[in-house]
Formats: C-alpha cells, structure tokens, sequence
C-alpha cells in the first residue's frame, strides 16, 4: 500500500503509514458541509456587532448565556423579511449588499441561538417550539458533566458564574487579559 493511500472495510481504515483509525462512514463531513468563506464572514459580523450601547465589547460567547427562543424567532423573521424583499425585489426600502449579508449573517446567528436552546433543553423565558429534536444524548451529558467537574477542580475558587472573557463579581476574580500568563 501507498504511503497516502487507505484501505476501508467499513470498520476500520488502515493508512499507507500502518496507522488505523475507525471508519469514517457515517460521520459528518464538516468539511463539505461548511463555507470557509461564509463562517469568515460571519465571524466578521459578529465581531462587528459586540459593541454595546454603552460603548463597552460583549464577550463573543456571551449569547450562550441564554436568550429567549421567541426573541430569536422575532429577530430571525425580521431578517429573513429583509432578504425576502431584497431578494424579490418587494421591499420599497433600498437596501444595499452589505446590509442583505448582513441580515443573512442575522439569519445564521439567530437560527444557531435558537437551535443551540432547542437542543440542550433550555427555556429562557418563552414557551417550548415543538420541532422534534432530541435533547441531549446521555454521552453528551456526562462529557458535559466531566467537563464541568475538571473545570472546578483544576480551578476551585472559581463558581459557575466564571468566564475567562468577563471575570466574576460573585467570586470576584478579573477576567483574563491578552498577554495573561495562565500556565504556571
């Protein structure tokens, strides 16, 4: 065998170098399922849109605190409007290029919210949508839980309110900075 070659038998894959792995039958191909160029772009909205009104830079994860799904949907509808119009052409407004990428980019954001609520279970504040997906596996579960428990015994005086991004006042410690030596 080649040294870039590999053999799949459907359970196991062997590489030209000996190495083996398990099959990758029946695994996302994230690869082809994902733009570069559009999650670039994303990115770059969301960093746009981290300034708040009074001036300050939300953590880039701080969505994943919890937002209302019916927030998500309201703002998802709005956005999917404005494409809609601009798309078809029946929208009186004259919306540009740069703001119908930035309201698919809205689109992709409020979608990924609004499933990430669905998927771990959570209700902020709104009634459940019922659209058949599963909650969490139990494996990802207790992946979680292992990873919250290593988390508080590497870091014990550190509540589950920490974020390395915005620090905690309950625990009162700063957040991290740029250029934070955090490996003693």
């Amino acid at each position: 065998m080649e040294k870039n070659e590999v053999e799949d038998t459907g359970v196991m894959r062997t590489f030209g170098s000996g190495a083996t792995r398990d099959t990758a039958t029946d695994k996302p191909e994230f690869g082809g399922f994902l733009s570069p160029m559009v999650l670039r772009a994303f990115g770059e909205y969301m960093h746009k849109n981290r300034k708040q009104a009074d001036g300050s830079l939300r953590a880039s994860d701080n969505w994943k605190k919890g937002i209302p799904r019916r927030v998500y949907i309201e703002s998802l509808l709005r956005h999917v409007v404005d494409v809609w119009g601009y798309i078809t052409g029946d929208d009186s407004r004259d919306i540009t290029y740069d703001e119908v990428l930035d309201a698919l980019l809205a689109v992709i954001f409020n979608a990924q919210g609004l499933a990430r609520e669905i998927i771990i279970g959570r209700d902020t504040g709104s009634p459940p949508v019922e659209i058949g997906v599963p909650p969490l596996s139990d494996e990802i579960q207790r992946a979680e839980k292992i990873k919250e428990d290593l988390f508080s015994q590497i870091f014990p005086d550190i509540c589950d309110r920490y974020s390395p991004r915005e620090g905690c006042d309950n625990c009162e410690i700063e957040p991290l900075t740029p250029g934070d030596d955090v490996a003693e």
